[in-house]
């Protein structure tokens, strides 16, 4: 991971491995990418693996830190292949920006007390050229074959659905990870909703 300062020296970049990144509390950035059918705006949300050091089980929208010096949209393509796997990567027409600019992440620690998050977040969110169905019979034919540590489980949702089931789940926080993730899913989806819409007139 490229960590924006490097030591005392506050213009200098360093790449350190992403355990050491939270154990130290080193700003990196990333990028989470919602994923939408945009024929019928239902977007896909996965849960985490519950072998995941962090979230186990946990829904989540898909996202991924940063390789080397590697463009944000570019790790967000990669991020999709990766995660998601070719079924959904190559029916991606389009990727967006939410944001000219990253959104700032703190979370001050983890569950296990020692590691936290500084990252600066990229959103975009990617226009799918097939419906989620025709998506789903692929997903359903060769996802069996995709390693489950990272994507457990899906479900394709709207987004006002979403936004809803996050607002009830924030409380309690029985499907979502932490509530600062889930402040900035509620940010992340008021500004989509309004790119989608925007795109389509």
């Amino acid at each position: 991971v490229l960590v924006q300062t490097c030591g005392d020296n506050k213009n200098e970049t360093c790449y350190y491995p992403i355990d050491m990144v939270h154990r130290q509390g080193l700003i990196h950035s990333g990028c989470v990418t919602l994923v939408v059918d945009n024929s019928t705006k239902q977007a896909l949300v996965i849960q985490r693996g519950p072998d995941m050091v962090t979230c186990p089980l946990a829904w989540t929208i898909t996202g991924e830190h940063t390789s080397g010096i590697e463009h944000a949209a570019d790790t967000s393509r990669r991020n999709i292949e990766e995660e998601l796997g070719p079924w959904i990567s190559q029916k991606v027409a389009s990727i967006q920006s939410l944001a000219p600019d990253p959104v700032f992440y703190f979370r001050p620690v983890y569950p296990d007390g020692i590691r936290q998050d500084r990252q600066l977040i990229y959103m975009y969110v990617a226009t799918l050229s097939s419906s989620w169905v025709e998506i789903e019979e692929e997903w359903a034919e060769h996802g069996k074959e995709q390693d489950k540590h990272e994507v457990y489980n899906h479900r394709w949702i709207s987004i006002s659905d979403l936004e809803q089931w996050i607002a009830d789940d924030e409380s309690k926080l029985a499907d979502f990870c932490d509530v600062t993730l889930t402040l900035f899913f509620q940010l992340m989806l008021g500004i989509a909703k309004k790119v989608l819409q925007s795109s389509a007139e």
